[in-house]
């Protein structure tokens, strides 16, 4: 098992997407893992049911850098965010380019 993901309706059009990954599989098919993650993203958006796709992680660079490699943008940090409301989040989205703003 390389790792798992998926995604959470939120509210209409957006959904959260959740991921975990062995570390050692993280390390050894970095780009096999980041192919596959921006193809299930790229379906997921373009099914319809997800233009904007959400997703909340330590603010370490290693996380965050990741997820602009998959085409999200970085929106901010969450102060004491997560399990005991310890550590700083960061809350990153991407948003289909051709999808309709309100």
């Amino acid at each position: 098992l390389i790792g798992a993901a998926g995604v959470v309706p939120f509210f209409d059009k957006t959904g959260e997407v959740w991921s975990i990954f062995m570390p050692t599989a993280a390390k050894e098919h970095p780009i096999s893992i980041t192919k596959g993650a921006r193809k299930m993203l790229d379906k997921w958006q373009d099914s319809g049911k997800f233009p904007r796709l959400s997703s909340f992680t330590l603010n370490d660079p290693t996380y965050t850098e990741w997820l602009l490699v998959l085409g999200y943008e970085f929106e901010g940090v969450m102060k004491n965010f997560g399990p005991g409301a310890k550590e700083d989040w960061c809350v990153l989205g991407r948003v289909k380019e051709d999808s309709d703003h309100v």
